[in-house]
């Protein structure tokens, strides 16, 4: 049966519905198997606002974002560059972009930056792939504001809020990063060039209806990246998805990594990937200034705070990569809530996502029949993978086996529910495919393919628990509470709840200690709190939090 999207008429209805139940989502991540414990690598050691309770098996987090009250470093000079979402830029500010774009490859930047990219290609599929593109990101920024003052930052690409059809995101187009179709890039970047003088283009994807089955919602996601419980887990998993996977999306140039930076896109698309670890980071104080990586698979490489950061080890160290906002003075914004009209809108699209897959495949017997007249029925697929390594630790074998699990979601026992149910026979949070291989292989043709076969199973894992989850979530809350299921959807946590969490967690609460510090600045700045603490001049809070120092002192520390 196929899901019956809601009128207008039941739209505002639902509308009301929500805003009734309250704006705030309310969500829990899904139980994962055990992981190694993360511990804090470096810094001062901050508390998380958000109410987090923890078990050897599950870890439960409630996202109750608060407006920040926002600080500005000191280290930064009391100046923070706001990366917002391209597709809420004016066309004014869109148009610098691409202005900026034609002013660096006219300087010969934009063309420097892929042959540094290029140089670091040996780093993907490792964990330092995060480190090493947040502080490009961050050396290419400072680069493009020279060239387009009036932009606040560098733009990304809200992927997760295009997830149904990303290939047909309003981002596309002029003003804008130029439409999406097959062939060399049209209007604002008609004629672009990369270092090798071939004309940058793009190969999409087609997949009908514009929906891929390996992108998660942006609910499963913002489940499955919370529950991460380490940087190496979560660093393997999102340069997956969506990383890999929005990369071959595209294809073309952006396609192959040794010339997608001459694409636009590339730069938005890579600072969603580095706000996703930033969403991390704020999601639990243990994420703050993780960086433990397990050492069990292909690709985990430790990374040591007070290592200079690969590419950039004169620059940066990695401990300088975890305080972003701190140390290389930006933020990503979001609108701070969403309104019942949104959240209401929200719940719609993903259940149309399933009504897209679904069609009228979903089976029918009479039993069934005779259910559905009384209640949802949410069925959703699961995945469990094994894998095993072989003594000399090259080859890896990994076996998928599929499962179909059915939740029965109660309807109300009255018979005024029907409208706000809305009779939904499939899963509000879909299952997902794994990520084709032949996306993987064209993003890393030298890659070792058995490993990258490993790791989209074991995300794809990730993300069916986490959809699970989420499914088991709503069907509890409408047969336990009596919430109608879009209700109980509209209320999911998202990608977007996550982000503005995290933003307001490191503006209120993640206090930088100054210490295993490439950047000048902060060197000065941490030799000023010791002098202060010395002398008496200045006192220190405990646990590693330091006295802010005046705008004065931070003025001559620039000069």
């Amino acid at each position: 049966m196929k899901i019956k999207i809601p009128s207008l008429l039941l739209l505002m209805t639902l509308i009301g519905l929500v805003q009734a139940a309250g704006s705030t989502p309310k969500s829990t991540p899904p139980p994962l198997p055990p992981a190694q414990s993360s511990s804090s690598t470096s810094g001062a050691s901050p508390t998380k606002s958000s109410t987090t309770t923890s078990t050897a098996t599950t870890t439960k987090t409630t996202i109750a974002a608060p407006t920040p009250t926002l600080t500005v470093p000191d280290a930064c000079g009391g100046k923070l560059r706001q990366r917002k979402a391209f597709s809420t830029l004016t066309d004014a500010e869109k148009k610098a972009y691409s202005d900026g774009v034609w002013a660096m490859k006219k300087s010969g930047e934009w063309d420097a930056f892929t042959v540094k990219h290029r140089s670091g290609m040996k780093w993907h599929m490792t964990t330092q792939f995060l480190p090493m593109h947040r502080a490009m990101l961050t050396e290419f920024e400072a680069e493009l504001l020279k060239v387009a003052p009036t932009l606040s930052g560098l733009p990304f690409w809200d992927e997760f809020a295009d997830s149904s059809n990303p290939l047909k995101s309003k981002v596309f187009g002029n003003p804008g990063l130029a439409a999406m179709v097959a062939g060399p890039l049209g209007t604002p970047f008609a004629g672009l060039k990369d270092d090798s003088n071939q004309l940058v283009a793009r190969d999409p994807w087609s997949s009908g209806s514009g929906l891929f089955t390996w992108i998660p919602q942006g609910q499963v996601m913002a489940a499955a990246l919370t529950a991460y419980k380490t940087f190496g887990e979560m660093s393997h998993a999102i340069e997956l998805t969506p990383h890999n996977v929005y990369h071959g999306l595209v294809g073309g140039h952006m396609g192959d990594p040794s010339i997608s930076p001459a694409d636009p896109l590339f730069y938005l698309h890579h600072a969603y990937i580095d706000a996703l670890w930033a969403g991390w980071q704020g999601s639990a104080a243990a994420h703050t200034t993780d960086l433990t990586v397990p050492g069990t698979s292909s690709g985990d490489v430790q990374v040591l705070a007070t290592a200079g950061t690969v590419l950039y080890e004169k620059q940066y160290t990695n401990t300088d990569m975890l305080y972003y906002r701190q140390r290389l003075c930006y933020e990503y914004v979001f609108p701070a809530t969403l309104s019942p009209a949104q959240r209401a809108m929200r719940a719609m699209k993903a259940l149309k996502d399933v009504d897209v897959l679904t069609g009228s495949n979903t089976k029918t017997d009479a039993s069934q029949q005779q259910q559905q007249q009384s209640a949802s029925v949410f069925t959703t697929v699961t995945m469990t993978a094994t894998g095993s390594t072989t003594n000399d630790g090259n080859k890896e074998t990994m076996a998928m086996e599929m499962t179909t699990t059915t939740t029965t979601l109660v309807a109300n026992n009255n018979n005024n529910n029907n409208n706000n149910n809305n009779n939904t026979d499939s899963t509000p949070f879909r299952a997902v495919d794994p990520v084709p291989i032949s996306i993987l292989k064209q993003m890393m043709p030298q890659g070792d393919e058995m490993m990258m076969t490993m790791r989209v199973n074991e995300c794809a894992v990730a993300l069916n628990a986490a959809a699970k989850h989420l499914n088991d979530q709503v069907a509890e809350a409408v047969a336990n509470e009596g919430v109608p299921a879009t209700v109980a959807v509209a209320q999911v946590v998202d990608m977007h709840d996550v982000h503005v969490e995290a933003r307001a967690y490191f503006a209120t609460q993640v206090k930088d200690d100054y210490r295993d510090s490439a950047i000048p600045a902060v060197q000065q700045q941490a030799a000023l709190v010791a002098t202060s603490q010395g002398s008496g001049a200045g006192q220190g809070a405990a646990g590693g939090a330091v006295a802010m120092l005046s705008g004065a002192a931070v003025a001559a520390l620039l000069l």
